[in-house]
């Protein structure tokens, strides 16, 4: 015959009964070791890959750096010494007098109020 519990062990065996079809549902998805050895093994090669270019953007921008000293030591010796060639150049501009001026169009073709 079967066997009749009471009711606070059927209540037991009814949660007990949801927790393992929780677990047979949640168990397969966990990571096992071999999971987390493949996430370590990636999470380390992507450091050495911004290892690597952290530091070839550094030699990058120190390299641009020296060349613009560079340039600019050189730019700063070929300078012209004397004081004449750092005068302003001036030159002459057209007086209204001596600029023409476009012809005025006339006639009824402008707008009318």
């Amino acid at each position: 015959m079967a066997q009749i519990l009471p009711p606070s062990d059927l209540e037991t065996e009814r949660r007990l009964t949801a927790l393992e079809t929780r677990l047979d549902v949640t168990l397969p998805t966990l990571a096992t070791k071999a999971d987390i050895a493949e996430v370590k093994a990636a999470i380390a090669g992507a450091k050495a890959s911004l290892l690597v270019w952290g530091i070839t953007t550094a030699v990058a921008v120190v390299a641009i750096l020296v060349s613009l000293l560079l340039f600019l030591a050189q730019q700063l010796e070929t300078a012209p010494s004397d004081e004449s060639a750092s005068q302003p150049v001036l030159s002459r501009l057209p007086t209204a007098s001596s600029a023409t001026l476009p012809p005025v169009a006339t006639g009824g073709s402008g707008p009318k109020n």
